[in-house]
């Protein structure tokens, strides 16, 4: 059975910006900045973590969908748009609230990475992954 509904594309009304941060939503970020190197597959999380009940990826047809009042609807607004507006609201949002100066450096570098496309990029693989949609 195919869950996705229609092939018509709308703007996505599930995407805001007045999530407030968990401890769930901490740990993942606190996890995703662990390290040297940007873990893209971490940050992906966070959007899952956000978003799973909202977003599907079908990866046969490599398209995007939504919930909509219990309706997948395909969905043409591009997560290259929404990773960096989202993730980078978020990690401002830590950034505000910690005291560690190194865990501030931290999240501003990451900040900075998701201004790169190619960053947003593999950030996106990685949401594919992790919001496929399996029959």
């Amino acid at each position: 059975m195919n869950i996705f509904n229609s092939l018509t594309p709308i703007i996505d009304p599930n995407f805001n910006l007045s999530i407030t941060l968990d401890d769930t939503i901490n740990e993942i970020i606190d996890e995703s900045i662990d390290g040297d190197s940007c873990n893209n597959y971490d940050i992906a999380k966070i959007f899952h973590y956000i978003y799973k009940d909202f977003y599907k990826y079908d990866d046969i047809n490599d398209k995007w969908f939504i919930n909509i009042n219990g309706n997948w609807i395909y969905e043409h607004y591009s997560f290259n748009i929404k990773i960096p507006i989202y993730i980078g609201h978020l990690y401002k949002l830590r950034k505000n609230i910690s005291n560690d100066p190194i865990v501030i450096k931290k999240l501003k570098r990451y900040i900075d990475h998701l201004k790169n496309r190619d960053f947003r990029l593999d950030i996106i693989t990685e949401c594919k992954e992790v919001f496929i949609y399996n029959n």
